[in-house]
């Protein structure tokens, strides 16, 4: 009965913790690879990739900026523009790294990030 008790005030305070952010405007954001290159540079393997993102924010003004991260960590950027951006980014590789593409959109509610 305990057990119940606790998982219902649980399920209640996320309920309530989730009011603000159903109150915020919707918006949809996204990076994507279009083009990756493998290869060689300097005698260090790296990858080319064409990376795209863009933000959708209703009528207020909102930021995208792509990333890639090898390991955990930020080693290429595009530029951070309002409502789209685009860069050819290099960064090292091989097949032990773990490579993701990271999206951040910042609007006038905060910044969210999401890593692929």
């Amino acid at each position: 009965m305990l057990a119940k008790t606790l998982s219902a005030a649980v399920a209640v305070a996320a309920l309530a913790a989730q009011a603000p952010l159903a109150a915020a405007d919707p918006f949809t954001y996204d990076c994507d690879w279009v083009v990756q290159i493998p290869g060689w540079t300097l005698g260090q393997q790296s990858d080319l990739a064409f990376v795209e993102g863009t933000v959708q924010h209703g009528a207020d003004p909102a930021t995208i900026r792509c990333y890639v991260r090898v390991n955990g960590v930020s080693v290429a950027t595009t530029p951070t523009a309002v409502g789209a951006t685009a860069a050819w980014l290099q960064y090292p590789s091989s097949t032990t790294n773990f490579v993701e593409l990271c999206a951040e959109a910042t609007t006038s509610h905060g910044t969210s990030v999401f890593c692929f």
